[in-house]
């Protein structure tokens, strides 16, 4: 299943523990959120994002 980074943020900017988006949503696993977050940070930097097919 592919998930959308915005969704994935938008629980984090929430307020929703990490811990809890895992337990909620079984299907995602901590490296996933760690890359969204690392997707937007390099989006906010300025860095060149690599496309993933």
């Amino acid at each position: 299943m592919r998930w959308l980074v915005e969704v994935i943020l938008d629980m984090i900017a929430s307020g929703m523990p990490i811990d809890e988006i895992l337990a909620d949503h079984p299907e995602l696993e901590r490296t996933d959120i760690i890359a969204c977050l690392e997707y937007a940070r390099n989006i906010v930097s300025g860095e060149q994002v690599r496309q993933v097919a």
